[in-house]
């Protein structure tokens, strides 16, 4: 959960956030926040520094964990916007084979786009 939605004012900046959380656990098989409880928890993302240290982190790209540091900001405007995520050297490489992506399209929930669930990623 990204330290603005324990605030209760947030937007897509927490989803950067949550895919940061996902990419995290990929890279190195743990979370990269935890605690005994639910609070502890969100103590932990409140306050806990990011590791990107430990021996699961010994095979991983600087890259990669320039991009974690960027995704797992603690302050919403300095993360990337999903657009510019897919841009990042490192997602370039490891999810499109080095391809540039000139225009993506991702799915939204229909109910909120009024019938269409596509809509441009630049949009």
């Amino acid at each position: 959960m990204a330290p603005e939605v324990l605030s209760g004012e947030y937007g897509a900046e927490a989803d950067v956030w949550s895919l940061g959380v996902v990419l995290y656990v990929l890279l190195s098989g743990t979370p990269p926040f935890w605690g005994a409880d639910d609070n502890a928890v969100f103590r932990a993302v409140l306050d806990a520094p990011l590791d990107l240290t430990s021996g699961a982190w010994a095979g991983v790209s600087a890259e990669a964990k320039g991009l974690l540091r960027c995704m797992l900001h603690r302050d919403p405007r300095r993360r990337p916007s999903a657009a510019k995520l897919l841009s990042h050297p490192w997602i370039l490489v490891h999810a499109f084979g080095g391809r540039v992506v000139r225009r993506a399209v991702v799915a939204t929930s229909p109910r909120r786009m009024g019938g269409d669930a596509a809509v441009p990623l630049s949009a």
